[in-house]
């Protein structure tokens, strides 16, 4: 859980891992915004549980590179959002799975 909480700035669904020494200071990828997990954890706080998709590391790697182009050219983050459904929805057809959307 360190791993990703350090290397892909994820916060942890599961409660227990909340606490982790990992979220006291912002993840690299979001330098500028100190609050991040204070955040995290308030959205948490609010989410209802889901089921990971088959192609969860599809959806990672196209969340990290749509909102950093977006971050880098300061673009919409709707921008980012719809292209990280395109990509993930994408691979799952390729892999196939029956999707729509």
């Amino acid at each position: 859980m360190q791993g990703l909480i350090k290397d892909a700035g994820v916060y942890p669904a599961a409660t227990a891992a909340q606490s982790s020494p990992a979220l006291r200071e912002a993840p690299a990828f979001f330098p500028g915004q100190t609050d991040f997990y204070q955040q995290s954890a308030a959205i948490a706080a609010t989410a209802v549980g889901f089921t990971f998709g088959p192609n969860v590391n599809v959806a990672y790697q196209a969340y990290k590179d749509e909102f950093g182009k977006a971050i880098q050219r300061r673009s919409s983050f709707s921008g980012a959002a719809a292209a990280m459904l395109t990509t993930t929805l994408n691979d799952l057809r390729k892999s196939g799975f029956s999707v729509s959307g």
